[in-house]
């Protein structure tokens, strides 16, 4: 299948974003900071879940277990997480990563702003989706509640959203690196 002229010029703008945007994801998940936020979420989310297990419907379980992402202590992770690539040692890194490549100054912000927010909702769908399939599925001795998958993912995007607003407004305020 051949592809046209503009297809062509999309694929040859978007290429150095895409390189920079996998380079960058690539070295936020072997940092050990989302190797242990991973770890910790995944268990706090288990120890909810199990200690909860019998004792609240599933409404209830599934706020307690997505408020960790908007109180505390996830979106201190997520600020660290938004913080650090343009602060420091890495200023230097990114001043010859735009001058050596050839993309914009904003297309690396985009493309580094895209891994964090892959990585961040990465980690928080990881954390929360298996536990709440689970609990809706699941015969537990709890009274019956109807939790609708409207409202599930609903409460899943807003939360996203949360999460994404955080990384977004932290990379607009360090644009003037």
């Amino acid at each position: 299948m051949a592809l046209t002229d503009s297809e062509t010029s999309l694929a040859l703008r978007l290429g150095p974003c895409l390189a920079v945007c996998q380079h960058d994801l690539r070295g936020i998940w072997q940092s050990r900071l989302i190797r242990l936020w991973l770890a910790a979420s995944v268990v706090l989310t288990l120890l909810a879940t199990a200690t909860n297990w019998g004792v609240m419907a599933d409404a209830p379980l599934i706020a307690l277990l997505l408020m960790p992402y908007l109180v505390f202590p996830w979106p201190f992770v997520v600020i660290i997480l938004s913080v650090t690539p343009v602060s420091g040692a890495r200023t230097e890194t990114l001043a010859d990563g735009i001058l050596s490549r050839p993309i914009t100054r904003h297309g690396y912000l985009l493309a580094t702003l895209a891994a964090r927010l892959v990585a961040v909702i990465g980690v928080y769908l990881v954390g929360t989706v298996p536990a709440i399939a689970i609990l809706t599925l699941a015969q537990r001795p709890v009274p019956e509640d109807h939790v609708t998958a409207y409202g599930v993912i609903t409460s899943l995007c807003v939360v996203g959203l949360v999460l994404t607003l955080i990384v977004f407004h932290l990379k607009n305020s360090h644009r003037s690196v």
